[in-house]
């Protein structure tokens, strides 16, 4: 993995043949209520392509444990690795990246503390970026969908969806991450 430019999950590019694969336009047979709305059909696809499973990380993220680094040449092919998982396409091998990272560098380090505020960056452009905007989820679907059509990563479509939203794209200072449902 650290010799490959990035690894690619290819998340944009599966849900838009779902996505499209679901959509009625044109169809002789009557909607359903999966492929009626695009706000529908894309909960329904992301659902699905999220129970996938995809390529395991838990062996790398074990070999690039804390405890591990001290094996011979481990720690500078493990933030080779790290370093292409930053470029993935997916958002789910950036978090992976985070997870390791953070076991690497404690929060009291610098190291630590930069990579506390690039986590929050990753999470504030996910969670604005899909936001349900009311009265809007069948059109900023359609608008999401079609952004994945043209961009090669995850983080390019968060950061055109937080653009049609009229958001800033970095994180304002005082934003907040929502506290997770229990």
């Amino acid at each position: 993995m650290g010799d490959a430019r990035s690894p690619r999950v290819y998340w944009n590019q599966l849900v838009v043949m779902m996505f499209d694969a679901l959509t009625h336009h044109g169809r002789a047979d009557p909607p359903t209520a999966i492929t009626q709305h695009a706000d529908d059909r894309l909960l329904h696809v992301t659902g699905v392509l999220a129970a996938l499973d995809i390529p395991a990380f838990k062996p790398l993220a074990f070999a690039c444990r804390r405890d591990e680094l001290a094996a011979t040449g481990r720690r500078a092919a493990c933030e080779k690795a790290m370093a292409r998982l930053e470029m993935s396409d997916a958002v789910v091998t950036q978090l992976v990246r985070f997870s390791v990272l953070e076991d690497c560098w404690p929060a009291s380090t610098p190291q630590g503390a930069a990579l506390r505020m690039e986590r929050l960056q990753r999470r504030y452009l996910t969670v604005e970026s899909n936001k349900v905007r009311k009265g809007r989820a069948d059109n900023d679907a359609e608008t999401r969908v079609d952004a994945m059509r043209h961009l090669a990563t995850e983080e390019d479509v968060e950061r055109a969806m937080l653009t049609t939203f009229h958001e800033p794209i970095e994180r304002p200072a005082d934003w907040r991450s929502p506290e997770a449902a229990p």
